[in-house]
């Protein structure tokens, strides 16, 4: 069974990349912050940065390590470039038969009819399975992904999105794709690890990261609501924390001092008054934007997004610069301790 392992160390100017991680044949989402490091990773792997200690291996391998340095183009690697650094002299099958055997690699990735094509005659979409198919021409035993989706427009990037997904189960290489985007990520891997300056900070499935995030960074990244406050307990064993714009609001969570809040948009509701239920956290304030998101939408109310369906919304006949009610319970408020 194919199976990557990293456990390097990439100097850079501003701090070291140290990055351990097993990848089997599966795809492994790399996502963080730009500068965090992300494609100083995939240009190790690959053979294009070389670390100042570790090692890589690869389906039992050594590609870096035990005073083995593989140079580049005797590493089974594909390497999808970010802006996917196609030829723009060749047509689409030259482009393909540059990185190698490209025979059914057309007609599997549905671009056979652009054989004759040159780049700048190709779609986002077009270019960036071109791109793919040279990478599989090389018949790597590992994949790398930079950013596979920046370049494509909003409205491609669903479908291309869905598309390059099937590919990926299909292929059972083991893949890295490295992105900005938390979406893009929990839509293509099984499962991700967050990179921040240099450091992995949490490795898990999108599920696990939304529902236990390891700090305020990544809870904000998958999603989450952020915004600073000064916790105290209260005696009734709740704690209170009053939010920097002056609201108050109620955590079963334990903290002391200054805090991060986050609260996921799906645990927030919208209503015209205050209902009548058990969530004890109550934010009147104006709607700043009303946003759709596919099916739902995505209604900023003072310092919080709600996320509803776009039924809901409808129902209500909720408007921009109108005040509204944004309630959530003390059990979806989570405290992370910041001072």
């Amino acid at each position: 069974m194919g199976t990557l392992r990293l456990d390097l160390t990439v100097p850079t100017r501003s701090f070291d990349v140290q990055v351990e991680l097993e990848v089997g044949r599966e795809t492994v989402g790399l996502v963080g912050p730009s500068g965090a490091g992300k494609t100083t990773v995939l240009d190790a792997i690959a053979g294009l940065r070389r670390p100042s200690r570790g090692s890589i291996e690869v389906s039992g391998e050594t590609w870096f390590g035990k005073r083995v340095h593989r140079r580049p183009e005797d590493r089974s690697v594909g390497y999808v470039f970010q802006e996917y650094a196609l030829f723009p002299h060749m047509t689409v099958e030259r482009n393909v038969a540059f990185g190698g055997d490209g025979d059914g690699l057309l007609e599997r990735l549905g671009i056979a009819s652009l054989a004759k094509a040159k780049p700048a005659q190709l779609s986002g979409g077009e270019r960036q399975r071109v791109a793919l198919a040279r990478a599989l021409a090389r018949k790597p035993q590992v994949l790398l992904l930079d950013e596979p989706m920046a370049a494509l427009d909003p409205h491609t990037r669903g479908r291309v999105r869905s598309e390059l997904r099937l590919l990926l189960r299909e292929l059972g290489l083991p893949t890295i794709v490295v992105t900005h985007d938390f979406l893009d990520t929990a839509a293509l891997a099984d499962r991700i690890a967050v990179l921040v300056e240099g450091q992995v900070v949490q490795v898990g499935t999108a599920e696990e990261l939304i529902s236990r995030p390891a700090n305020a960074f990544v809870a904000e990244l998958a999603g989450g609501n952020l915004v600073h406050g000064t916790a105290h307990l209260r005696r009734d064993g709740l704690t209170e924390v009053v939010l920097e714009d002056g609201h108050v609001i109620v955590s079963t969570d334990v903290a002391f001092g200054p805090v991060g809040v986050v609260i996921h948009p799906w645990e927030i509701s919208i209503a015209r008054a205050e209902p009548e239920d058990s969530a004890q956290n109550h934010i009147r304030a104006r709607i700043e934007s009303i946003v759709p998101v596919g099916n739902r939408r995505r209604v900023r109310v003072g310092p919080f997004t709600a996320e509803i369906t776009a039924a809901s919304a409808g129902e209500l006949g909720l408007q921009e610069s109108e005040t509204v009610v944004a309630t959530f319970k003390a059990t979806a408020t989570r405290l992370t301790q910041t001072g």
